[in-house]
């Protein structure tokens, strides 16, 4: 296992990750008709921003999510089921304080997107 460390490291575990995701019951839906190509530079550079400070991300991380919402209705079983998918991807390929910071933040940040979206929190 290795420390997580840099943009292509994040590369490397959203790759794994939206393999994931794609085929998952509950998650596939929401992703269906995403490029992912097109995405993965956005959630890099959140994520970069995120965990190393790179400051390169100038996106709106709500307003996407509300528009997949408006499309279709995320439950908290969706977002319950993203971050064990997210934490279990990152525990296969990385270990260490930011791999541990990522899936703090991203439980943090699926909690508030649940309450904001059904009114509920997580599990």
């Amino acid at each position: 296992m290795k420390e997580l460390t840099s943009a292509d490291d994040l590369l490397l575990l959203f790759r794994a990750f939206y393999a994931r995701a794609g085929k998952d019951e509950f998650l596939s839906p929401f992703f269906a008709t995403l490029n992912l190509e097109t995405h993965l530079p956005h959630i890099i550079s959140f994520w970069e921003s995120l965990l190393f400070g790179a400051g390169t991300y100038s996106g709106d991380m709500m307003g996407a999510h509300i528009r997949v919402h408006e499309s279709r209705a995320m439950q908290t079983r969706d977002f319950e089921q993203w971050v064990k998918l997210l934490h279990q991807t990152t525990d296969d390929f990385f270990e260490g304080e930011k791999a541990t910071e990522l899936k703090n933040r991203a439980q943090q940040i699926a909690q508030l997107l649940s309450l904001k979206f059904t009114g509920k929190i997580m599990n």
